[in-house]
């Protein structure tokens, strides 16, 4: 099935998670080495904008999903919430206990 997305959109936000990616494991790495500079900004930098980044492509996952009437899938995407299960209402309710001589 195909979406209604531009065709460059997936690779463009592969590029922003690479370079992301690749920010945050240099700053580990200059950290490490007790390089002087701001590695410390650079790596919360570029931790916020992973999060954001994630948020914003679930968000609008979810939006279409919602759109598309698919809202179980949607409530997935957007709240990491689980759909219930069909079997849950087929599980027998438990027998009665009965307190009486044995």
């Amino acid at each position: 099935m195909a979406s209604g997305d531009h065709p460059l959109l997936r690779p463009a936000v592969s590029l922003v998670y690479a370079a992301l990616i690749a920010a945050a494991l240099i700053a580990i790495d200059q950290i490490v080495a007790f390089m002087p500079g701001a590695w410390f900004s650079l790596l919360a930098a570029s931790v916020v904008a992973l999060s954001v980044t994630t948020v914003v492509i679930l968000s609008l996952a979810g939006w279409r999903r919602y759109r598309e009437g698919l809202n179980r899938r949607a409530a997935g995407w957007a709240g990491a919430a689980r759909p219930r299960h069909k079997t849950a209402d087929r599980v027998p309710p438990a027998p009665a206990r009965r307190d009486g001589p044995q």
